[in-house]
Protein backbone atom coordinates (compact mmCIF):
# COMPACT_ATOMS: atom_id res chain seq x y z
CA UNK A 1 0.00 0.00 0.00
CA UNK A 2 1.30 3.44 -0.90
CA UNK A 3 1.58 6.25 1.60
CA UNK A 4 -1.10 8.29 -0.18
CA UNK A 5 -3.59 5.41 0.05
CA UNK A 6 -2.70 4.83 3.70
CA UNK A 7 -3.50 8.46 4.57
CA UNK A 8 -6.71 8.56 2.51
CA UNK A 9 -9.04 8.44 5.55
CA UNK A 10 -7.20 11.13 7.52
CA UNK A 11 -9.47 14.07 8.51
CA UNK A 12 -9.14 17.11 6.28
CA UNK A 13 -6.96 20.00 7.45
CA UNK A 14 -5.67 17.90 10.36
CA UNK A 15 -2.58 20.07 10.90
CA UNK A 16 -4.61 23.21 11.60
CA UNK A 17 -7.04 21.24 13.77
CA UNK A 18 -4.22 19.81 15.90
CA UNK A 19 -2.81 23.31 16.36
CA UNK A 20 -6.21 24.63 17.47
CA UNK A 21 -6.62 21.74 19.92
CA UNK A 22 -3.14 22.40 21.28
CA UNK A 23 -3.49 26.16 21.78
CA UNK A 24 -7.20 26.34 22.77
CA UNK A 25 -7.11 30.11 22.31
CA UNK A 26 -10.84 30.11 21.55
CA UNK A 27 -13.80 27.81 21.94
CA UNK A 28 -13.66 24.79 19.64
CA UNK A 29 -16.98 23.28 18.55
CA UNK A 30 -17.21 20.14 16.42
CA UNK A 31 -19.89 17.61 15.48
CA UNK A 32 -19.55 14.30 17.29
CA UNK A 33 -18.44 12.44 14.15
CA UNK A 34 -15.71 14.97 13.41
CA UNK A 35 -14.53 14.97 17.03
CA UNK A 36 -14.31 11.18 17.11
CA UNK A 37 -12.21 11.29 13.92
CA UNK A 38 -9.89 14.06 15.15
CA UNK A 39 -9.37 13.01 18.77
CA UNK A 40 -7.01 10.05 18.08
CA UNK A 41 -4.54 12.53 16.56
CA UNK A 42 -4.55 14.86 19.60
CA UNK A 43 -4.78 12.36 22.47
CA UNK A 44 -1.02 12.69 23.00
CA UNK A 45 -1.56 16.34 24.02
CA UNK A 46 -4.13 15.94 26.76
CA UNK A 47 -4.71 13.39 29.53
CA UNK A 48 -8.10 13.00 31.15
CA UNK A 49 -8.33 14.10 34.77
CA UNK A 50 -11.96 13.56 35.72
CA UNK A 51 -15.43 13.04 34.23
CA UNK A 52 -18.75 14.48 35.41
CA UNK A 53 -22.01 13.46 33.74
CA UNK A 54 -24.97 15.82 33.99
CA UNK A 55 -27.88 15.05 36.26
CA UNK A 56 -30.28 14.60 33.34
CA UNK A 57 -27.77 12.33 31.54
CA UNK A 58 -27.86 14.32 28.34
CA UNK A 59 -24.27 15.60 28.47
CA UNK A 60 -20.87 14.71 29.90
CA UNK A 61 -18.21 17.16 31.07
CA UNK A 62 -14.60 15.98 30.97
CA UNK A 63 -11.56 17.77 32.35
CA UNK A 64 -8.11 17.34 30.82
CA UNK A 65 -4.57 18.25 31.86
CA UNK A 66 -1.59 18.86 29.65
CA UNK A 67 0.49 15.70 29.29
CA UNK A 68 3.48 17.60 30.71
CA UNK A 69 1.65 18.65 33.87
CA UNK A 70 3.96 16.77 36.25
CA UNK A 71 5.95 19.05 38.54
CA UNK A 72 8.51 16.49 39.76
CA UNK A 73 10.69 14.25 37.61
CA UNK A 74 10.13 10.57 38.32
CA UNK A 75 12.93 8.91 40.28
CA UNK A 76 13.15 5.13 39.97
CA UNK A 77 13.49 3.08 43.13
CA UNK A 78 15.63 0.53 41.27
CA UNK A 79 19.36 1.05 41.73
CA UNK A 80 21.42 2.04 38.68
CA UNK A 81 22.33 -1.04 36.69
CA UNK A 82 19.57 -3.09 38.29
CA UNK A 83 17.29 -3.15 35.25
CA UNK A 84 17.84 -4.56 31.78
CA UNK A 85 16.59 -1.50 29.89
CA UNK A 86 18.52 1.59 30.90
CA UNK A 87 16.14 4.47 30.24
CA UNK A 88 16.14 8.08 31.36
CA UNK A 89 13.06 9.59 33.00
CA UNK A 90 11.40 12.42 31.12
CA UNK A 91 12.00 15.82 32.62
CA UNK A 92 8.95 17.30 34.35
CA UNK A 93 7.85 20.70 32.99
CA UNK A 94 4.87 21.47 35.21
CA UNK A 95 2.72 22.81 32.36
CA UNK A 96 -0.52 24.16 33.85
CA UNK A 97 -2.69 24.22 30.72
CA UNK A 98 -6.14 22.70 31.23
CA UNK A 99 -9.05 21.91 28.92
CA UNK A 100 -12.72 21.15 29.45
CA UNK A 101 -15.00 19.42 26.98
CA UNK A 102 -18.79 19.31 26.97
CA UNK A 103 -20.09 16.31 25.06
CA UNK A 104 -23.69 16.12 23.85
CA UNK A 105 -25.32 13.60 21.50
CA UNK A 106 -24.71 15.93 18.55
CA UNK A 107 -21.57 17.98 19.28
CA UNK A 108 -18.46 18.47 21.44
CA UNK A 109 -17.30 21.84 22.76
CA UNK A 110 -13.73 22.32 24.03
CA UNK A 111 -12.64 25.35 26.07
CA UNK A 112 -9.56 26.37 28.03
CA UNK A 113 -9.79 26.52 31.82
CA UNK A 114 -7.43 27.50 34.60
CA UNK A 115 -4.98 30.38 34.92
CA UNK A 116 -2.48 29.34 32.25
CA UNK A 117 -2.94 30.99 28.87
CA UNK A 118 -0.43 28.93 26.87
CA UNK A 119 1.77 25.85 27.10
CA UNK A 120 5.37 26.15 28.26
CA UNK A 121 6.53 23.82 25.46
CA UNK A 122 5.93 23.13 21.79
CA UNK A 123 3.58 20.64 20.19
CA UNK A 124 6.52 18.88 18.57
CA UNK A 125 7.86 17.90 22.01
CA UNK A 126 4.67 15.94 22.69
CA UNK A 127 4.83 14.32 19.26
CA UNK A 128 8.41 13.26 20.00
CA UNK A 129 7.75 11.82 23.46
CA UNK A 130 4.29 10.30 22.88
CA UNK A 131 2.95 9.06 19.56
CA UNK A 132 -0.77 9.67 19.16
CA UNK A 133 -3.09 6.69 18.78
CA UNK A 134 -4.13 7.80 15.29
CA UNK A 135 -0.69 7.36 13.73
CA UNK A 136 -0.19 4.14 15.72
CA UNK A 137 -3.49 2.82 14.35
CA UNK A 138 -2.30 3.53 10.80
CA UNK A 139 0.83 1.48 11.47
CA UNK A 140 -1.24 -1.33 12.98
CA UNK A 141 -3.55 -1.23 9.95
CA UNK A 142 -0.62 -1.75 7.61
CA UNK A 143 0.81 -4.47 9.85
CA UNK A 144 -2.54 -6.30 9.77
CA UNK A 145 -1.90 -7.00 6.07
CA UNK A 146 0.85 -9.39 7.07
CA UNK A 147 3.84 -7.31 5.97
CA UNK A 148 7.15 -7.32 7.78
CA UNK A 149 7.77 -4.62 10.37
CA UNK A 150 10.54 -3.05 8.31
CA UNK A 151 8.24 -2.83 5.27
CA UNK A 152 5.47 -1.30 7.38
CA UNK A 153 7.89 1.28 8.79
CA UNK A 154 9.06 2.28 5.31
CA UNK A 155 5.47 2.61 4.12
CA UNK A 156 4.12 4.60 7.07
CA UNK A 157 7.10 6.92 7.47
CA UNK A 158 7.39 7.49 3.69
CA UNK A 159 11.15 7.26 4.12
CA UNK A 160 11.81 7.14 0.39
CA UNK A 161 9.13 9.73 -0.48
CA UNK A 162 10.20 13.06 1.05
CA UNK A 163 7.29 14.90 -0.55
CA UNK A 164 4.80 12.79 1.43
CA UNK A 165 6.53 13.19 4.78
CA UNK A 166 4.70 16.50 5.18
CA UNK A 167 1.46 14.54 5.63
CA UNK A 168 3.09 12.41 8.29
CA UNK A 169 4.32 15.52 10.13
CA UNK A 170 0.82 17.03 10.02
CA UNK A 171 -0.49 13.90 11.73
CA UNK A 172 2.13 14.10 14.48
CA UNK A 173 4.10 11.09 13.25
CA UNK A 174 7.27 12.87 12.20
CA UNK A 175 9.23 11.11 14.98
CA UNK A 176 7.76 7.66 14.35
CA UNK A 177 10.44 4.97 14.76
CA UNK A 178 10.77 1.30 13.91
CA UNK A 179 10.20 0.43 17.58
CA UNK A 180 6.88 2.34 17.53
CA UNK A 181 5.74 0.38 14.48
CA UNK A 182 6.74 -2.86 16.19
CA UNK A 183 4.75 -1.92 19.31
CA UNK A 184 1.66 -1.05 17.28
CA UNK A 185 1.90 -4.35 15.39
CA UNK A 186 2.29 -6.27 18.65
CA UNK A 187 -0.77 -4.57 20.11
CA UNK A 188 -2.76 -5.39 16.98
CA UNK A 189 -1.73 -9.06 17.06
CA UNK A 190 -2.69 -9.25 20.74
CA UNK A 191 -6.13 -7.82 19.96
CA UNK A 192 -6.64 -9.83 16.74
CA UNK A 193 -4.56 -13.01 17.02
CA UNK A 194 -6.27 -14.66 14.02
CA UNK A 195 -4.70 -12.28 11.48
CA UNK A 196 -2.63 -14.36 9.01
CA UNK A 197 0.73 -13.25 7.73
CA UNK A 198 1.07 -12.48 4.04
CA UNK A 199 1.49 -15.71 2.06
CA UNK A 200 0.25 -17.89 4.93
CA UNK A 201 -3.16 -19.50 5.41
CA UNK A 202 -2.91 -19.77 9.20
CA UNK A 203 -2.62 -16.97 11.72
CA UNK A 204 0.60 -15.94 13.41
CA UNK A 205 -0.50 -17.40 16.74
CA UNK A 206 -1.43 -20.72 15.13
CA UNK A 207 1.93 -20.88 13.37
CA UNK A 208 3.75 -20.16 16.64
CA UNK A 209 1.68 -22.71 18.57
CA UNK A 210 2.29 -25.32 15.90
CA UNK A 211 6.05 -24.75 16.00
CA UNK A 212 6.08 -24.99 19.79
CA UNK A 213 4.03 -28.19 19.71
CA UNK A 214 6.34 -29.79 17.17
CA UNK A 215 9.35 -28.81 19.25
CA UNK A 216 7.75 -30.24 22.38
CA UNK A 217 6.95 -33.48 20.57
CA UNK A 218 10.53 -33.84 19.44
CA UNK A 219 11.79 -33.16 22.95
CA UNK A 220 9.36 -35.61 24.57
CA UNK A 221 9.52 -38.37 21.95
CA UNK A 222 9.85 -41.68 23.85
CA UNK A 223 12.94 -43.76 23.16
CA UNK A 224 13.80 -47.34 24.07
CA UNK A 225 17.17 -48.77 25.02
CA UNK A 226 17.54 -50.50 21.66
CA UNK A 227 16.78 -47.27 19.78
CA UNK A 228 19.28 -45.36 21.87
CA UNK A 229 22.01 -47.97 21.28
CA UNK A 230 21.22 -47.96 17.55
CA UNK A 231 21.57 -44.19 17.52
CA UNK A 232 24.95 -44.44 19.23
CA UNK A 233 26.07 -47.07 16.74
CA UNK A 234 25.10 -44.83 13.83
CA UNK A 235 27.06 -41.96 15.32
CA UNK A 236 30.18 -44.07 15.67
CA UNK A 237 29.73 -45.47 12.15
CA UNK A 238 29.79 -41.92 10.83
CA UNK A 239 32.92 -41.20 12.84
CA UNK A 240 34.54 -44.36 11.48
CA UNK A 241 33.70 -43.36 7.92
CA UNK A 242 35.16 -39.94 8.53
CA UNK A 243 38.34 -41.48 9.95
CA UNK A 244 38.77 -43.75 6.96
CA UNK A 245 38.19 -40.89 4.56
CA UNK A 246 40.82 -38.78 6.31
CA UNK A 247 43.28 -41.68 6.19
CA UNK A 248 42.70 -41.99 2.47
CA UNK A 249 43.16 -38.24 2.00
CA UNK A 250 46.32 -38.34 4.08
CA UNK A 251 47.72 -41.23 2.04
CA UNK A 252 46.87 -39.42 -1.17
CA UNK A 253 48.66 -36.27 0.02
CA UNK A 254 51.74 -38.26 0.94
CA UNK A 255 51.79 -39.84 -2.51
CA UNK A 256 51.26 -36.58 -4.35
CA UNK A 257 53.23 -34.43 -1.86
CA UNK A 258 50.27 -32.10 -1.31
CA UNK A 259 50.05 -29.80 1.75
CA UNK A 260 47.28 -30.57 4.26
CA UNK A 261 43.98 -28.74 3.96
CA UNK A 262 43.53 -25.73 6.22
CA UNK A 263 40.31 -27.18 7.66
CA UNK A 264 42.23 -30.26 8.77
CA UNK A 265 45.40 -28.53 9.83
CA UNK A 266 45.25 -29.47 13.48
CA UNK A 267 47.69 -30.94 15.92
CA UNK A 268 47.73 -34.78 15.68
CA UNK A 269 47.57 -37.07 18.67
CA UNK A 270 50.92 -38.68 19.52
CA UNK A 271 51.13 -42.16 21.06
CA UNK A 272 54.82 -43.03 21.56
CA UNK A 273 56.37 -43.43 18.13
CA UNK A 274 52.99 -43.73 16.37
CA UNK A 275 51.05 -40.67 15.27
CA UNK A 276 47.34 -40.90 14.51
CA UNK A 277 44.94 -38.27 13.15
CA UNK A 278 41.88 -39.98 14.67
CA UNK A 279 40.87 -42.57 17.22
CA UNK A 280 41.96 -46.21 16.75
CA UNK A 281 39.59 -48.39 14.76
CA UNK A 282 38.94 -50.71 17.69
CA UNK A 283 37.58 -47.74 19.68
CA UNK A 284 34.26 -48.21 17.86
CA UNK A 285 33.55 -51.56 19.54
CA UNK A 286 34.70 -50.25 22.93
CA UNK A 287 32.40 -47.23 22.64
CA UNK A 288 29.38 -49.41 21.95
CA UNK A 289 30.24 -51.46 25.01
CA UNK A 290 30.51 -48.27 27.09
CA UNK A 291 27.12 -47.16 25.76
CA UNK A 292 25.56 -50.10 27.59
CA UNK A 293 26.65 -48.53 30.89
CA UNK A 294 25.77 -44.98 29.81
CA UNK A 295 22.16 -46.04 29.20
CA UNK A 296 21.49 -45.99 32.94
CA UNK A 297 22.07 -42.22 32.96
CA UNK A 298 19.57 -41.50 30.14
CA UNK A 299 16.14 -40.22 31.13
CA UNK A 300 13.41 -42.11 29.32
CA UNK A 301 10.04 -40.34 29.05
Amino acid sequence: MSSSTLFADVPADIAATRTRMFLIQEEVVMPREQWDAVWPYVDNIWVKNKTRPSKDGRSITRYFLCRKHETETYVSKVKPGGRKRQRLAREALGCGMKMKTLTTPSSVTATRTGEWQAHCHELELLDYQKKNSGIMALAAQEASRGNKISVVADTVTARHRPSERTVLKDLGGHWLTLADVHNSAAAHKAALPDTPRRGEETSCVEQLDGAEQRQAQRARKPITKEQWLQKKAEEWDKMEEKRKQEEEDSQLRREQWLPPKSSRNRRPRTMGTATRMWLPSDRHEESLADAQFEWDDVTVI
